[in-house]
Protein backbone atom coordinates (compact mmCIF):
# COMPACT_ATOMS: atom_id res chain seq x y z
CA UNK A 1 0.00 0.00 0.00
CA UNK A 2 1.22 3.82 -0.65
CA UNK A 3 1.47 6.39 1.65
CA UNK A 4 -1.60 7.07 3.57
CA UNK A 5 -3.23 4.87 1.26
CA UNK A 6 -6.82 4.35 2.07
CA UNK A 7 -9.11 1.17 0.63
CA UNK A 8 -12.62 2.93 2.00
CA UNK A 9 -15.72 0.55 3.20
CA UNK A 10 -15.64 -2.77 2.09
CA UNK A 11 -16.54 -6.46 3.25
CA UNK A 12 -15.28 -9.56 1.55
CA UNK A 13 -17.81 -12.42 0.73
CA UNK A 14 -15.12 -14.89 1.77
CA UNK A 15 -13.15 -13.20 4.53
CA UNK A 16 -9.54 -12.73 4.59
CA UNK A 17 -6.71 -13.90 6.56
CA UNK A 18 -3.48 -12.44 6.14
CA UNK A 19 -0.08 -11.51 7.60
CA UNK A 20 1.72 -7.94 7.91
CA UNK A 21 4.95 -8.23 6.04
CA UNK A 22 6.19 -4.26 6.44
CA UNK A 23 4.76 -1.39 7.61
CA UNK A 24 2.05 -0.50 9.58
CA UNK A 25 -1.54 -0.61 9.36
CA UNK A 26 -4.93 0.49 10.92
CA UNK A 27 -7.81 -1.92 10.27
CA UNK A 28 -11.10 -1.22 12.08
CA UNK A 29 -14.27 -3.39 11.60
CA UNK A 30 -17.49 -1.58 11.72
CA UNK A 31 -18.77 -0.59 15.24
CA UNK A 32 -15.44 -1.77 16.76
CA UNK A 33 -12.33 0.27 18.07
CA UNK A 34 -9.58 0.35 15.02
CA UNK A 35 -6.07 -1.88 15.36
CA UNK A 36 -2.52 -0.68 14.22
CA UNK A 37 -1.09 -3.79 12.67
CA UNK A 38 2.32 -3.79 12.58
CA UNK A 39 4.71 -5.90 10.64
CA UNK A 40 4.49 -9.93 11.59
CA UNK A 41 0.75 -9.14 12.95
CA UNK A 42 -1.89 -11.54 11.28
CA UNK A 43 -5.35 -9.99 11.02
CA UNK A 44 -8.62 -11.85 9.76
CA UNK A 45 -11.72 -9.56 8.46
CA UNK A 46 -14.64 -11.88 8.90
CA UNK A 47 -16.62 -12.89 6.14
CA UNK A 48 -19.67 -10.53 4.93
CA UNK A 49 -18.59 -7.88 7.71
CA UNK A 50 -18.09 -4.21 6.74
CA UNK A 51 -14.36 -3.10 6.94
CA UNK A 52 -14.26 0.72 7.83
CA UNK A 53 -10.72 1.01 7.61
CA UNK A 54 -7.96 -0.96 6.44
CA UNK A 55 -5.75 1.62 5.75
CA UNK A 56 -1.77 2.34 5.78
CA UNK A 57 -1.37 3.97 9.07
CA UNK A 58 2.08 5.79 7.94
CA UNK A 59 1.63 9.04 5.39
CA UNK A 60 5.36 8.39 4.72
CA UNK A 61 5.79 4.78 4.47
CA UNK A 62 4.87 2.02 2.21
CA UNK A 63 2.94 -1.20 3.76
CA UNK A 64 3.01 -4.53 2.47
CA UNK A 65 0.90 -7.86 3.64
CA UNK A 66 0.30 -10.95 2.06
CA UNK A 67 -4.00 -12.22 2.09
CA UNK A 68 -5.78 -15.07 1.67
CA UNK A 69 -9.15 -14.90 0.11
CA UNK A 70 -11.38 -18.03 0.55
CA UNK A 71 -13.83 -17.59 -2.21
CA UNK A 72 -16.30 -20.16 -3.85
CA UNK A 73 -17.01 -20.18 -7.31
CA UNK A 74 -17.49 -16.80 -8.85
CA UNK A 75 -17.98 -14.95 -5.57
CA UNK A 76 -16.14 -10.96 -6.08
CA UNK A 77 -12.94 -10.73 -3.93
CA UNK A 78 -14.41 -7.13 -2.42
CA UNK A 79 -17.47 -5.36 -2.54
CA UNK A 80 -16.59 -1.95 -2.03
CA UNK A 81 -19.57 -0.10 -0.36
CA UNK A 82 -20.36 3.95 0.10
Amino acid sequence: MQPAQRTGRHCHPGGVIGYVVEGEITLQIDGQSATTLRAGSVFHEPSGVTIARFDNASNTETAVFIAFYPLADDQPLISMLD
